[in-house]
């Protein structure tokens, strides 16, 4: 029995890169992903989907000022079925990853956005409606969004706030020597 083939969608103007992997014939497989995603992010969702004690990502203010970079995350969900249920019945995870600065409290909210928006992008990707499965994933792009423009503010902040300090301790070594 043939089944029918589910082409990855991709998508040209997320903000944000993005991979998101599932069941696909009884294999993960790459099933969305933003046109701009790298093979890093590729390779991270790749992992995640098969090691489950991948750490969770995110973090304090420490990494966000001296961290990576190019901050790379990743949430999985509940069990799903497979996109093709009559090839392979059992239940296995998606694997939805992206490159942004992330709390930890900012990677639960785009966990909890993804598994609530999960059973209709299974329906979405299943039948090949990319522009169904856009306005679906759009939250948690959101998300990812807000919890990304929330790391570089607090990545400026604290900068900034070193920079005071560094400023504030030169002019009192200064003044202490003259």
């Amino acid at each position: 029995m043939s089944t029918p083939e589910i082409d990855s969608i991709a998508f040209p103007n997320s903000p944000i890169e993005f991979v998101i992997s599932g069941p696909l014939g009884g294999r993960d497989r790459i099933l969305a992903r933003s046109q701009a995603a790298g093979l890093d992010l590729i390779g991270l969702a790749a992992r995640a989907g098969e090691d489950s004690h991948v750490k969770k990502p995110g973090g304090g203010p420490i990494s966000v000022m001296l961290g990576p970079t190019r901050q790379l995350n990743s949430v999985t969900s509940f069990p799903m079925p497979d996109l093709h249920a009559q090839v392979d019945t059992r239940g296995a995870t998606f694997t939805f990853a992206w490159k942004g600065y992330a709390s930890s409290p900012g990677v639960d909210k785009v966990e909890e956005a993804f598994n609530a928006s999960l059973s209709e992008l299974h329906r979405a990707i299943r039948d090949n409606n990319a522009r169904e499965a856009e306005w679906v994933l759009s939250p948690v792009i959101y998300c990812c969004t807000q919890a990304n423009e929330r790391g570089l503010r607090m990545r400026r902040v604290m900068w900034a706030t070193l920079a005071l300090y560094s400023a504030a301790t030169l002019a009192a070594i200064l003044i202490e020597v003259s």
